[in-house]
């Protein structure tokens, strides 16, 4: 396995993307599991001329869900095309876009 690089330009700023490889380390998951997860859109990520790349904003967000609601967090209805998805205290995702996952509000 890769080891996971500090951030470029060396200084104590949070990383604002994540690689697969690092992704999948931090969530305990085989690389593969996850790149078949981001296939599947049941994960988000950005792709840059071929190249996934996570959003750690999506890992953030998705830890203060859990933690919120005290509930599991399904990494599928951070897949969204378009609005930003959130989640309620009845675990329903509220989007601008509907989810056919949640049944998401429109």
């Amino acid at each position: 396995m890769r080891k996971i690089l500090p951030p470029r330009g060396g200084g104590d700023e949070p990383p604002t993307f994540y690689s697969v490889a690092e992704t999948a380390h931090m969530l305990r998951m085989s690389d593969m599991t996850l790149y078949r997860a981001i296939g599947a859109d049941e994960f988000p990520a950005v792709r840059v001329r071929g190249r996934l790349i996570v959003p750690a904003c999506v890992i953030d967000e998705m830890i203060k869900a859990c933690v919120k609601y005290g509930r599991v967090v399904d990494a599928a209805d951070w897949v969204r095309s378009g609005d930003d998805a959130r989640y309620t205290e009845q675990g329903v995702i509220l989007s601008g876009v509907g989810s056919s996952r949640t049944g998401g509000l429109s």
